[in-house]
Order: structure tokens, then C-alpha cells, then sequence
């Protein structure tokens, strides 16, 4: 069994699996009710996994130590294909991180887009 293998299936144990994105202020900036980084993140202990843009991880160190934390997942990527709010209609995207990178930071599983 692969690394891959052994981390899908610790996250998708009974095949229902929520993940809960937080990443997309790097697109968006505040979005009102999850202005407050760190009071968001730690109503989230149930979710199996939560997903983060590489800057968010300093700030959640302390969540993610916990014994039975959801997984952190990585987003390795920045796209302006969702820029709607400043009617910008190009699409690039471009690696912020790379893998090993996200690895190291504690990353349990990436995205790339």
C-alpha cells in the first residue's frame, strides 16, 4: 500500500468525508462571519478535512497538534480564474509552494489547480 493509499483511507474511513475550505480568501480577502481566522478554524475540530493556502498554516499550528485533528490540506496553487469581484477575466494560475514544501509544513494531502 502507497503513501497516497494509507492517507485516503484514514481520511475516507466510512466514505463520507466533509472538508471544509478555507482557502479562498486568497481570492476573496475576508468573507463576513470568517473574518476571525483562528475563532473559525477551531469550530472545526469534526471535519475530516480542512483546506488552507500555505500562508494559514503559522496560524494554525496549534489546531493541527491535536491528537485526532482533520487533515490539512494544502492548497500548492494561486489562480485568478476566480477574481469575479474585481471583474478580472483572465485565468492564470501559478505554484505558490511545492509539494515537498507543503510536506514539511505538515501538509497531509495538497491541491493543485
Amino acid at each position: 500500500m502507497s503513501g497516497k493509499e494509507i492517507k485516503m483511507a484514514k481520511l475516507m474511513q466510512d466514505g463520507k468525508v466533509v472538508i471544509v475550505a478555507l482557502d479562498h480568501g486568497a481570492q476573496f480577502g475576508p468573507i463576513p462571519g470568517l473574518e476571525n481566522f483562528k475563532k473559525t478554524i477551531e469550530q472545526l475540530q469534526e471535519a475530516d478535512g480542512i483546506l488552507l493556502n500555505p500562508g494559514m498554516v503559522e496560524k494554525s499550528k496549534d489546531f493541527f497538534k491535536k491528537r485526532n485533528s482533520p487533515f490539512m490540506i494544502i492548497r500548492v496553487t494561486w489562480t485568478s480564474s476566480y477574481c469575479f469581484p474585481w471583474n478580472y477575466n483572465k485565468a492564470f494560475t501559478t505554484q505558490v509552494i511545492s509539494v515537498k514544501d507543503a510536506v514539511k509544513l505538515g501538509a497531509d494531502a495538497i491541491v493543485a489547480w
